[in-house]
């Protein structure tokens, strides 16, 4: 049964030995680590190298980071600015001209209203933003959902959430 693997097509970033080592097949990852160690980086990135190589567009929901500075972030990172370059007005106009081909948006999913924050309200978007061509989706912050920070409803509101997310990603093989 273990060497009964059904091969996904891999995505590649560019960067050799990550490359050479894992790849991306499609399908549904959970990025852990502590605050500031930069996992919201590392999907800005992905979103960044897998347009650059594949053509693909992401989806960001953000349950934490405002807009702006998810915003500033990507103007920083996708002109390939250090943080001293772009708080001195580096030229972020390659990281405009990608955003102005709508490759990528942030989506801050009922943040203004949390009560519509639920896993089929999630799943509608999800396939919304698929019908027009979105294929890599980011959810940052699962920990910000209602319930999810409570011991006594936490494994119902993460295992409610999970079977969402595999849901998705089985009905939608190529994301």
């Amino acid at each position: 049964e273990l060497k009964k693997i059904k091969k996904r097509e891999s995505l590649f970033t560019g960067v050799a030995k990550i490359d050479s080592h894992f790849g991306f097949p499609s399908g549904y990852y959970v990025i852990c680590g502590n605050p500031g160690s930069g996992k919201g980086w590392f999907a800005t990135w992905l979103s960044r190298v897998f347009n650059k190589h594949h053509g693909i567009k992401s989806v960001y929901f953000s349950l934490e980071m405002s807009e702006q500075l998810v915003r500033s972030r990507i103007l920083q990172q996708w002109s390939d600015l250090t943080k001293e370059e772009f708080e001195s007005n580096g030229d972020t106009s390659h990281a405009i001209n990608l955003l102005k081909e709508d490759i990528f948006i942030l989506d801050t999913f009922y943040d203004d209203d949390t009560k519509f924050q639920t896993p089929e309200n999630f799943e509608k978007w999800v396939y919304a933003y698929y019908e027009i061509g979105f294929r890599m989706f980011h959810f940052d912050h699962l920990h910000e959902l209602e319930g999810a920070n409570d011991n006594s409803s936490n494994q119902k509101v993460t295992d409610k959430w999970a079977k969402t997310f595999q849901k998705i990603c089985k009905d939608l093989p190529d994301i």
